[in-house]
């Protein structure tokens, strides 16, 4: 159970965090879209980081 709840977090965030950036994507460009779409991609990376930390520690 408690593996599942966590794959439905991390597939709630990435979902959410696709959101704002196809949002952000309507804006006119400037800062704040620019901003918006480099913390989007910052908190991609790290949950692709994060699940591939974990799956390689639970390979060992």
């Amino acid at each position: 159970m408690k593996k599942t709840t966590g794959k439905i977090v991390v597939m709630g965030a990435s979902f959410a965090l696709f959101l704002c950036g196809a949002g952000a994507l309507q804006l006119e460009r400037g800062t704040a879209r620019a901003v918006i779409l480099a913390v989007v991609f910052a908190g991609l990376l790290t949950i692709a980081g994060v699940q591939t930390f974990r799956r390689m520690k639970n390979k060992e």
